[in-house]
């Protein structure tokens, strides 16, 4: 798929919701970062499964597998814990929940996309995560130049620390880069805890999170605009 023509590509996917999007760069603090980017580099006990199949359908999606693990899921049957048992490490991801505004998650999940050795990027199909609005975010981990493609054509960069708000119910997709040997994201489908914040408003760490980004979201506080307040 080529970028030029993605926009198209995308907007034939059913719709739910607004569209829209925020964007925050440091998200974490260095260490917290670190030990999560260790966690999920290799050589540790965190279990990565192989995946057939990215998304799609996309016709030009000829290297169409990678790693993936679910972490959380409530989609797991009354037999199964939610918290995916083989996950024995769940520490280094608390200081990015701790940092996000959630009342109720539906999912995290890990994605691993490997290197591609054609001469540009490779785009994977579009895809919308849940058939219903909801709150989407996504975190990289990985300086490359393979971004994550946004249904009005938009394509936010592959930048370490990152995290992008936005409703993953609206068609949107990952690609693997040309630069680097892999990239990694985390996923979260989740719904808020019933204010507009992004990030939660009782952590008084994240008063220090600046917004890099945003489109189609309003901020406002009576005649004041207040940048930790988010209307989607």
């Amino acid at each position: 798929m080529k970028a030029n023509s993605y926009k198209e590509w995308a907007s034939d996917f059913p719709k739910f919701g607004e569209f829209w999007y925020a964007i925050y760069d440091n998200f974490l603090p260095q260490e917290a970062f670190d030990d999560l980017e260790h966690y999920l580099g290799g050589n540790t006990d965190f279990p990565w499964f192989f995946s057939k199949g990215i998304s799609g359908p996309d016709p030009d999606e000829t290297e169409g597998v990678y790693w993936a693990t679910t972490v959380y899921d409530t989609a797991r049957t009354a037999e199964r814990n939610e918290w995916n048992p083989l996950v024995t490490n769940l520490k280094p991801f608390y200081p990015l929940l701790a940092r996000m505004n959630v009342a109720s998650m539906l999912r995290i999940k890990t994605n691993h996309y490997q290197k591609t050795y054609k001469n540009e990027i490779q785009i994977h199909g579009p895809h919308v995560d849940y058939k219903f609005e909801h709150r989407g975010a996504l975190f990289f981990l990985t300086d490359c130049n393979a971004p994550t493609f946004l249904e009005d054509g938009t394509a936010v960069q592959s930048k370490k620390n990152r995290m992008m708000f936005f409703n993953s119910a609206r068609a949107h997709s990952s690609s693997a880069p040309t630069d680097a040997m892999y990239r990694q994201t985390i996923n979260f489908n989740f719904f808020p805890n019933g204010t507009y914040n992004f990030l939660n408003p009782d952590n008084p760490d994240t008063k220090s999170i600046k917004l890099t980004a945003s489109e189609n979201v309003t901020w406002k506080d009576g005649d004041k605009f207040d940048w930790e307040r988010s209307l989607p």
